[in-house]
């Protein structure tokens, strides 16, 4: 199976949504993670329990450590086993940065017009810059000699004209491409945890599924590229042929499912 990415409602797409939302109904019922029956009705084994736990923390480690993500500390992660899929993870993650620039970053372009100084407590000042030396003696002499012209031997010197001002960055494009790449990074880090750690989840049977669904909020890039859920899906055999050295880390990966919508 090739990895797929895809933004429009399709077949997986909607078994995965349907499986988001028994998740979510479940979540209402089940205030604790991974204790969903199974098809005999006979609770989890305490061995999965364990063993979702322990990759709720893993997970909550990559994301709270990434450079990319940000989210909040604490247990964002959770995990929940459906007998008829496999392990389904959810968390919420926003970006570390691409968002509009605050002022001083706007300003900073334009420092030979402005002085920013920064104090220990952190409070930005921002003052324009005196004239140089050069404007400022032909500003008094001007000022002193006036417009006329009657001492043709005392000539006021001409006031330089003033520099050009300094093109104004497209902040707006640098942070959809900054966020374009966070997102990218923290992509592929819940990729490698799942093909790192995927596989110690041994309580799974063969052909179930891990499930890794991460709800993206509080960034403008997600909200221009309509993305609010990425969604990963590993098949447990993969994860597991990976481990034992039969199949290659690219190989593992190409073979994970990735939606966003």
């Amino acid at each position: 199976m090739k990895t797929a990415t895809t933004h429009a409602p399709n077949p997986t797409g909607c078994r995965t949504a349907a499986i988001l939302l028994g998740l979510t109904l479940a979540a209402g019922a089940f205030a604790g993670a991974a204790i969903a029956g199974d098809s005999s009705g006979d609770k989890v084994p305490a061995k999965m329990v364990r063993q979702i736990g322990v990759m709720e923390k893993i997970l909550d480690k990559v994301m709270l450590d990434s450079p990319n993500f940000l989210v909040r500390v604490g247990d964002n992660t959770r995990g929940l086993y459906i007998p008829e899929f496999g392990i389904v993870f959810t968390c919420d993650a926003s970006l570390t940065s691409g968002n509009m620039p605050d002022l001083s970053r706007i300003m900073s372009g334009l420092k030979d017009r402005f002085d920013i100084r920064t104090d220990k407590e952190g409070n930005e000042t921002i003052t324009i810059k005196k004239l140089d030396k050069e404007r400022q003696k032909a500003e008094r002499l001007k000022k002193k000699h006036g417009s006329s012209d009657e001492d043709t031997t005392g000539a006021v010197p001409p006031v330089p004209p003033s520099p050009p001002m300094p093109p104004v960055p497209d902040f707006a494009s640098e942070s959809a491409k900054e966020s374009a790449q966070l997102y990218a990074a923290g992509k592929e880090e819940l990729i490698q945890a799942m093909l790192d750690y995927g596989e110690t989840l041994s309580a799974l049977h063969a052909g179930q599924y891990v499930l890794i669904a991460a709800f993206m909020r509080d960034n403008d890039y997600f909200k221009e590229n309509k993305i609010s859920r990425l969604v990963l899906k590993a098949k447990i055999d993969d994860l597991r042929a990976l481990g034992d050295g039969k199949l290659s880390d690219k190989d593992a990966k190409s073979r994970i499912s990735i939606e966003e919508y």
